[in-house]
């Protein structure tokens, strides 16, 4: 089976053109006191001052044109569940890689390895929740989907 590593965590990032949410401020309620007799856990201590430390990273450069042109292809609906996610500004798809970029699948960066998916999907996809057989079969939690 062909399937995307779950393990390719830094094959996980945004493009430049996605979308940045808008932020917003608010205060947090403070909750309630615990009933008498049971204990409240209490927080971390945590870091005032973490450290910091200078790090070199090599990463893979994906062709941001491959995406937009699958995502543009799909009208930026998923290919496995068929859904678009609506939001202000226009629809949301994420290019997803069927062979990873990276070690040790080292797929290509072209339109034929890119699928466009929802975001539940692209989780659920790199998780190997959902598969992809040799003949482009969908295979979720191990049975064959659709049809």
């Amino acid at each position: 089976m062909t399937h995307h590593g779950a393990l390719q965590v830094a094959d996980q990032e945004a493009y430049e053109d996605t979308p940045v949410p808008p932020t917003v401020q608010q205060t947090l309620p403070i909750a309630d006191p615990a009933p008498t007799g049971v204990s409240t856990p209490q927080p971390l201590a945590g870091n005032e001052s973490p450290e910091r430390v200078t790090s070199s990273v090599q990463r893979i450069v994906r062709s941001s044109t491959v995406k937009r042109q699958v995502k543009a292809w799909h009208d930026q609906a998923c290919q496995i569940c068929g859904l678009p996610v609506e939001r202000p500004g226009g629809k949301y798809s994420e290019g997803a890689h069927i062979q990873a970029l990276g070690s040790p699948h080292s797929g290509p960066d072209t339109t034929e390895n890119v699928l466009c998916l929802c975001p539940t999907c692209h989780v659920l996809f790199d998780g190997g929740a959902i598969v992809l057989t040799d003949d482009l079969t969908i295979v979720r939690t191990g049975s064959r989907a659709g049809s």
